[in-house]
């Protein structure tokens, strides 16, 4: 909170609107981030392989997830209009959550996203394209045409709390531990910087307004990583 502030107050001075940011004399409290669960390489490859081999045609959300770097509401928002095909885009523009009333009764409500800069366009790579294509007949098939990417047995959107369940059961199937659907929207952004991806773009693909954000949360490595990126110095060793 501290450096969105610090931040806009920069902002602030530089428009001329103040003469000084006064966050420059506060002492700012150390703060500890916690760390984040990332899939591993290998385990990455084995969960692709455990959602490909699942019965549920659902399971595709967890790929969604993991190369678009999406919130688990967002995914289950996603309707086939959101989708281009030929463009290989998809719009977020809703999400989906459970909330609970003052009786302490839990129901999904859906609604567009938060902020603005949530409002995002992301690219879809063409495997995965391919596969939601082939996701969209099969689907068409067992309920005719629908409105929602991911539905249920009944063909009513599916909710937050049944996928939750049906990521533990893939990723229980594949050994892996210690992850939950957001691990892939960690995954998906470790990744795009390993891959060599500027700060602000991957601020723009997870919809963060500010891209300081995104390097506090993500600006981490693997340890796989960490060894290669050192061994590169050995050029200069001699």
């Amino acid at each position: 909170m501290s450096t969105m502030l610090y931040t806009a107050l920069e902002h602030a001075v530089e428009g001329q609107l103040i003469d000084s940011n006064p966050m420059q004399y506060v002492k700012r409290p150390k703060q500890f981030r916690k760390e984040m669960r990332v899939l591993t390489l290998d385990e990455e490859a084995t969960l692709i392989q455990a959602v490909r081999e699942w019965e549920n045609m659902n399971a595709i959300g967890i790929l969604i997830m993991l190369f678009c770097g999406l919130r688990i509401g967002e995914l289950l928002a996603l309707k086939w209009d959101d989708i281009d095909f030929r463009q290989n885009h998809m719009r977020i523009v809703r999400t989906v959550s459970r909330i609970t009333d003052e009786q302490g009764v839990s129901y999904t409500v859906e609604k567009h996203v938060k902020t603005r800069d949530s409002y995002r366009t992301i690219p879809i790579i063409d495997k995965l394209s391919d596969d939601l294509q082939r996701h969209y007949l099969l689907q068409s098939i067992k309920f005719g045409e629908m409105k929602y990417v991911f539905v249920g047995k009944t063909g009513k959107r599916n909710e937050p709390r049944n996928y939750q369940t049906t990521f533990q059961r893939i990723a229980k199937k594949a050994g892996i531990s210690g992850a939950t659907p957001h691990t892939m929207r960690h995954t998906f952004a470790t990744r795009c910087l390993e891959s060599g991806m500027d700060i602000k773009t991957l601020a723009d693909l997870l919809g963060h307004a500010d891209p300081q954000i995104t390097l506090y949360y993500y600006g981490h490595s693997l340890p796989e990583h960490k060894i290669e990126s050192v061994a590169k110095l050995s050029q200069f060793y001699f």
